[in-house]
């Protein structure tokens, strides 16, 4: 999986030695037991209006500047996605650096 800013620069990161030990290990986990590990999907669940968000930036925003800006944001858009960016534009709008997130259903 590559890595990318805000701007969708790839970012080249180098993989630690204890997380590649790691994953290897976690490779060797169906062999150590004899079983055979399958990953098995979970359940397609009703679409809900929750969602756990995660944000980062380069640029820190602190505890009292996030409550402000969330208090006064007001936003419309068409769909969730389009929502949480205009949310996450609104938090970070005027800082430098670059920013990112993802969100799941909670």
């Amino acid at each position: 999986m590559t890595r990318r800013d805000s701007s969708g620069k790839s970012i080249d990161t180098p993989v630690s030695t204890a997380r590649e030990t790691l994953l290897e290990s976690c490779d060797r986990l169906g062999e150590s037991t004899g079983q055979v590990v399958f990953m098995r999907p979970m359940p397609p669940r009703e679409p809900r209006e929750r969602y756990l968000v995660v944000l980062s930036s380069s640029s820190p925003v602190s505890e009292l500047e996030l409550n402000e800006r969330l208090n006064t944001l007001t936003t419309i858009a068409s769909d969730v996605s389009l929502t949480i960016e205009a949310i996450a534009a609104g938090i970070f709008a005027g800082k430098s650096g670059a920013w990112g997130g993802s969100y799941v259903s909670w």
